[in-house]
Order: C-alpha cells, then sequence, then structure tokens
C-alpha cells in the first residue's frame, strides 16, 4: 500500500512540474512585512527583481 501511494504521489509531482513550465505568471504579488530583516537590502537594491528578470510589484 505504501509503495502504490508513493507512486501516485511521484506521478501527481511530475505531472505539476511538466505542466509548470509553460505558464508564466502575469502579475507577481509578494506579501512585505515590517521589522527588522536581513532580506530588506538586496530587496531595496531590486537584487530579486534582476534574479528573476521580472518587475516586483
Amino acid at each position: 500500500m505504501a509503495k502504490r501511494t508513493s507512486s501516485r504521489q511521484f506521478v501527481t509531482v511530475f505531472v505539476s512540474l511538466i505542466l509548470s513550465f509553460g505558464v508564466k505568471a502575469a502579475n507577481l504579488t509578494i506579501g512585505d512585512q515590517t521589522g527588522i530583516d536581513p532580506s530588506k537590502a538586496p530587496q531595496a537594491d531590486g537584487l530579486y527583481e534582476k534574479a528573476i528578470g521580472e518587475k516586483i510589484a
């Protein structure tokens, strides 16, 4: 039974990955929290946008 469940999970993940290759988000929205956070510096410098090649709103 465990082998059958893991096979189904593998197939589900594999099919999801294949389908996701052709999908591109039109808009990307990321939540923002205020406070001390080491990720603020690269965010302020625009490094995340440069890394993904898209404008983050």
